[in-house]
């Protein structure tokens, strides 16, 4: 158990390394796709490969529908359409930096919910992730910095972080009931239905779709790898870790989501930025060191075979 717990880890910095691209390739491809239809667009196509590839094996016993709709509201609809909103109208690099904020909220929650202990190399992780996320977020606002960002976007980001720590915590609380791949794929299926009443009035009432290549391929990029494959390895994952120490690979997803800012939208590196990925690495290497050293939180009744 002790190797597929260790199997987790490259996982976790999978998913959260391709979540951080998420923010700028959201922020190109909302130039063109109003961000419910992006929203619905994203999920569905997602649903539809996890429907054809799983087919029965979907099956959940009725007693988890409560659990499936909140998996659904938490990790995907609520996340997606602040996420969607909010980089209307701040960047590519501030919705990325902004990301790193799930660790401490998720971390706390697990606390109070999951009765998860922080112990001293997990706060020691949290501490240097935060620090890092500092580094990166201020290098932003130095000269020649990426830019400064929408008061409001910046809040419907974070309100996206939340739901998203909240989502954590729940799908740890599932993962003893239902395979991670299932979690996952319903999580995205439950999104899609509760957002397609959003994006078919934001059809009839907003702007029109322009779908041009690049839109299309920023979409099939989010659907497929960071939806359908990023899901399936977060999902998969917290069979065999904690919830607060998934939580403190999320500090990958400032730098990757910057890197990619960088390339896409063409904003500059800073010192100061290039501090804040030393640190942030630092945050992911003592959290991983933290599951290590104590087998992690995870109790085997929450673990499926």
């Amino acid at each position: 158990m002790k190797s597929r717990s260790l199997s987790a880890y490259p996982m976790l910095v999978a998913a959260v390394a391709i979540w951080g691209a998420s923010y700028p390739v959201t922020r190109y491809v909302l130039r063109d796709i109003p961000p419910f239809t992006l929203a619905f667009l994203r999920y569905g196509l997602a649903g539809l490969l996890f429907a054809l590839c799983m087919g029965g094996r979907l099956r959940v016993p009725r007693s988890e529908t409560g659990t499936v709709l909140l998996l659904g509201v938490t990790g995907g609809a609520a996340f997606v359409t602040f996420m969607n909103l909010g980089m209307a109208f701040t960047t590519g690099i501030s919705g990325a930096l902004l990301s790193g904020a799930p660790p401490l909220i998720t971390a706390l929650l697990a606390l109070a919910i999951l009765r998860e202990p922080l112990g001293g190399w997990t706060a020691a992780g949290l501490a240097a992730g935060i620090a890092g996320v500092a580094c990166v977020a201020g290098s932003s606002l130095l000269p020649g910095g990426a830019s400064y960002a929408s008061l409001g976007g910046n809040i419907l980001i974070l309100a996206s972080q939340c739901s998203w720590a909240l989502y954590t915590v729940m799908a740890k609380r599932a993962a003893g009931r239902m395979p991670g791949a299932v979690a996952g794929a319903w999580t995205v299926i439950a999104a899609t239905g509760l957002l397609f009443p959003f994006a078919l009035a934001e059809s009839v009432w907003g702007r029109p779709c322009a779908l041009t290549g690049g839109a299309l391929r920023a979409i099939l990029y989010l659907a497929f790898i960071n939806t359908a494959l990023a899901y399936l390895f977060w999902n998969r994952a917290l069979h065999f870790v904690g919830a607060a120490t998934a939580a403190g690979f999320q500090f990958i997803q400032p730098l990757s989501g910057a890197l990619v800012a960088m390339a896409l939208l063409g904003e500059v590196p800073t010192l100061l930025l290039m501090a804040g990925a030393v640190l942030i690495l630092a945050g992911v290497s003592l959290m991983a060191r933290a599951g290590k050293r104590t087998g992690d939180t995870t109790d085997s009744s929450l673990r499926c075979a």
